[in-house]
């Protein structure tokens, strides 16, 4: 590179920062630091992680989906409630046995079939729920 093709560089560097300086054009590294201070400021928007969208679907359901889970009908008697619940627990388990490394997986499921017991089983009759567990010969 000649010296003359540095002079004309190092000329429009000067140039463009005056202009810059007088026209109010900012540098990039001016854009960066304006932008992350805005962003401090105002903080940083996260994503959910699947758990908390889980959590929140399963404080959202409804009787149908607790229908499906459980997979008995609203008006159905306690006993069968209790049994198809139990009943689903058991998979769980087996489940968490066979596959250690997917708590995560099992844990979630088990909070959607506890929540949908727990929906389920507030329509059932009180005396049922307290005396038709009992085996009284």
């Amino acid at each position: 590179m000649s010296e003359f093709d540095r002079a004309m560089k190092l000329g429009r560097a000067y140039a463009n920062k005056a202009h810059d300086a007088l026209f109010g054009s900012t540098s990039p590294e001016e854009k960066a630091m304006k932008e992350l201070n805005e962003a401090l400021e105002q903080g940083a928007i996260l994503q959910k992680s699947e758990q908390q969208q889980a959590t929140q679907q399963i404080a959202a359901m409804s009787e149908e989906e607790a229908e499906i889970i459980l997979g008995v009908p609203t008006n159905a008697p306690y006993s069968q409630l209790k049994s198809q619940y139990e009943l689903l627990l058991t998979h769980v388990k087996e489940f968490d046995a066979k596959f250690p490394d997917k708590k995560q997986i099992s844990a979630r499921e088990r909070q959607r079939i506890e929540k949908a017991f727990q929906m389920l089983s507030a329509k059932a009759d009180p005396t049922e729920k307290r005396f038709g567990s009992l085996e009284i010969d």
